[in-house]
């Protein structure tokens, strides 16, 4: 869904990130950063892996990533990262009463975006405290859980080590 408004897949934000390692290493990757990445590690690219490389923190790592899901200015006028068809059709059958539940792996918050669109407040869950701790589905009129985490925590699960938690 998150494709469709633009916000890049993991594969293109992986090849990103292999230019920018290529970058800091002083490498010249050409036109094939997947086979630079091949030649000078031996091994396939690994979002994880590249981003343990290139970001050592949580906090590092969740400002390399921000700027592929935050619109810039220019992308808000284009209505670029912005919620597209699928995630407005999901909020109207929320505001129908006929979706109360939403699980996503993105990190993107466009899903949240289209339900305040349409009137609902969701209850974002994205860590596994924040579930324990969460009202009934009963007493709550949508859920949005995040399984991998949200774009603007530090604590968002991107390396092997944080992933496999």
């Amino acid at each position: 869904m998150s494709r469709a408004a633009n916000i890049p897949t993991v594969w293109e934000i992986t090849l990103n990130l292999i230019q920018k390692l290529a970058v800091l290493c002083e490498e010249n990757y050409e036109s094939d950063p997947e086979g630079w990445y091949q030649d000078t590690f031996e091994t396939e690219p690994d979002h994880p892996e590249l981003l343990d490389q290139l970001a050592k923190t949580p906090t590092e790592r969740q400002q390399v990533l921000r700027v592929y899901w935050e619109p810039t200015d220019t992308e808000r006028e284009d209505v670029d990262k912005q919620p597209s068809i699928a995630h407005r059709s999901i909020a109207a059958l929320a505001a129908r009463g006929l979706k109360r539940i939403t699980i996503t792996t993105h990190f993107d918050r466009l899903m949240e975006t289209a339900l305040r669109d349409k009137g609902i407040e969701p209850t974002v869950l994205t860590t596994p405290n924040q579930v324990q701790g969460a009202l009934p589905l009963i007493h709550t009129k949508c859920f949005d859980f995040e399984v991998h985490g949200d774009c603007l925590d530090t604590r968002i699960r991107n390396t092997r080590a944080e992933l496999d938690s």
